[in-house]
């Protein structure tokens, strides 16, 4: 099956970033968004999307949100995995920045498979907005990822933690987590180049398309889109009533 993930930030003229002012609740107002018009065209002419013809899928708040969508829907039967993910955001969300890895690395890669999915939804190890793919790739849901990223992205830095790449390389162009000891973590001083992992999961084919060459192969079952307030001025509140034209967010009987 084939998953079509939007973040709303991904339609605004630079790469947003946390305020440093834990009080702000939205990005300023000088970030500029896109047209509706170039939103459309973008859903409509990059990802096959349609008003005639609304995929099925939800309109989320948080960007994490998707991660417990999917779970449910793999346990009502309707989404099959492993699935081929296209996420299309400003970030990766597989745990830049938090502590999210850790606990991926030394617990939840321990468990067996069809028990990952129990995991703590967590704003600095857990779950939260910046970390639930890299989760979703822990429970192996997905069999291949097309990051669709913002033309300011800096490749060679990239925003995917080296640990859960394969060879610990960001551009190897495969992602590969690792189940390591604690123990032997907190021996090396969480130097993951230093410690040798106790087993790696399978890869998963990792393809990364600036925003402007993307152009969908295959139309999609599910697509998602986030609003994520926190990334996002108002001025992008639009986009909400645009992406429910394209995306049917109604319960499926």
């Amino acid at each position: 099956m084939n998953i079509l993930d939007i973040d709303a930030d991904f339609f605004l003229s630079e790469i947003t970033r946390l305020p440093s002012d834990s009080s702000a609740k939205r990005q300023g107002d000088k970030i500029v968004p896109w047209s509706e018009s170039e939103v459309r065209r973008f859903l409509e002419q990059k990802c096959g999307l349609s008003t005639r013809a609304r995929t099925p899928g939800n309109i989320v708040t948080r960007h994490d949100q998707v991660f417990w969508c999917w779970r449910d829907l793999i346990a009502q039967g309707r989404l099959e995995v492993p699935f081929n993910l296209v996420h299309v955001d400003a970030h990766a969300d597989m745990g830049l920045g938090d502590a999210s890895w850790v606990y991926i690395c030394t617990e939840v890669l321990g468990l067996p498979p069809d028990e990952r999915t129990r995991v703590k939804a967590d704003a600095i190890n857990g779950v939260n907005e910046d970390s639930y793919l890299a989760f979703a790739i822990a429970c192996r849901w997905i069999q291949s990822l097309t990051y669709v990223h913002h033309p300011n992205l800096n490749l060679q830095l990239g925003d995917i933690p080296p640990v859960h790449m394969r060879d610990l390389d960001v551009m190897s162009g495969a992602i590969q987590l690792k189940w390591y000891s604690l123990d032997d973590l907190q021996c090396v001083s969480f130097d993951t180049r230093r410690a040798s992992p106790i087993a790696l999961e399978p890869e998963v084919p990792l393809r990364r398309v600036v925003g402007t060459a993307y152009q969908a192969q295959t139309e999609f079952d599910f697509a998602f889109f986030s609003h994520s307030p926190r990334y996002t001025p108002a001025s992008v509140d639009f986009m909400l009533g645009v992406a429910s034209e394209y995306i049917d967010s109604r319960p499926v009987g």
